[in-house]
């Protein structure tokens, strides 16, 4: 086998994996929400900061790290430390697989960001991707045309999921101008985001030690989903095929919300179902272009013809 298919083989292999530690994410979030949100960040960020200084290490790009603008870092550690912060406390606010839906934003508020920055104007694919996700969003939080039907304490955790997803596909649309920044970057924001809530736990929550079982799931979080996920996603993207990983990254994100409501005590309602659909074929609408590359001859050189920040965790 040819080093560069042997490669190409690799990093599908790679991103793949990556989507399989996503797909499981949810549902450790939702063994360990008990855990103090401080306490928790601390380990699983700062877990990740390791690998991710390892990663570092090994490919000797510390020097290349230090020549990145102070801007970079602040971008990150809001993008990245901020959008897990949100999601990690909006799943102790509402039902996890709710705000499994609201983070599966993103990507529409990403294209929307891109084009307001760049002064583009919205296609008609575009337009409608975001009409249905609105809709699907309106339709999960049970409001109608605006008017609240019902109030539910769950609100503050619907709120916090969509400043997640935001603060990730603001950081998406700066680093899209930053493709210099080197691999194994994400992680290191993340671990000043572990330090930050090293302070944060110590000034106002009180220690808990968590068990062995917390602990240990708390780990696997930061060595899987924050921490090799990123570094496998990175490397699948850039050396894979990218229209392929992008189309399983939105089947794995489907399968993991179907997967925590027959999981989990979520009820099913006719809102949930419509909602969750919008948003869905909104995702479909925005990225038929890429969709489309799954049932055609991908071109050797794919993985250099769309930007990687277009592709998410």
């Amino acid at each position: 086998m040819e080093p560069r298919q042997a490669r190409y083989i690799k990093a599908n292999i790679l991103g793949i994996f990556a989507l399989i530690f996503w797909l499981i994410e949810p549902f450790i979030i939702d063994k360990i929400k008990h855990v103090p949100l401080f306490l928790l960040l601390t380990i699983t960020f700062l877990t990740s900061a390791i690998i991710s200084m390892v990663h570092i290490t090994r490919s000797k790009q510390w020097g290349n790290i230090f020549r990145q603008p102070l801007l970079l870092f602040f971008a990150g550690v809001i993008g990245v430390w901020g959008s897990d912060f949100c999601y990690i406390y909006a799943a102790r606010l509402a039902p996890i697989a709710y705000v499994e839906f609201i983070d599966y934003l993103w990507p529409p508020l990403f294209v929307l960001f891109a084009c307001l920055t760049s002064q583009h104007k919205f296609s008609k694919k575009e337009m409608f991707g975001h009409v249905a996700s609105t809709i699907g969003l309106l339709m999960l939080l049970d409001v109608n045309l605006g008017i609240i039907t019902s109030f539910s304490s769950n609100y503050p955790g619907y709120l916090l999921a969509l400043l997640g997803a935001m603060l990730w596909a603001g950081f998406l649309t700066y680093s899209k101008s930053k493709p210099e920044a080197p691999e194994g970057i994400v992680g290191l924001f993340g671990g000043i985001g572990g330090l930050i809530s090293v302070a944060m736990h110590l000034q106002y929550e009180t220690f808990i030690m968590p068990s062995v079982s917390d602990f240990s799931l708390a780990v696997l979080l930061g060595l899987t989903g924050f921490g090799l996920a990123y570094q496998f996603w990175d490397y699948g993207v850039k050396h894979g095929n990218i229209a392929l990983l992008s189309q399983a990254n939105y089947l794995s994100r489907l399968l993991g919300i179907c997967a925590l409501f027959f999981f989990t005590k979520v009820p099913v309602t006719s809102n949930l179902w419509i909602g969750g659909g919008l948003i869905v074929a909104s995702f479909a609408t925005s990225y038929w272009h890429v969709i489309r590359r799954i049932f055609r001859k991908v071109p050797a050189t794919l993985s250099n013809s769309i930007p990687i920040s277009m592709i998410k965790q």
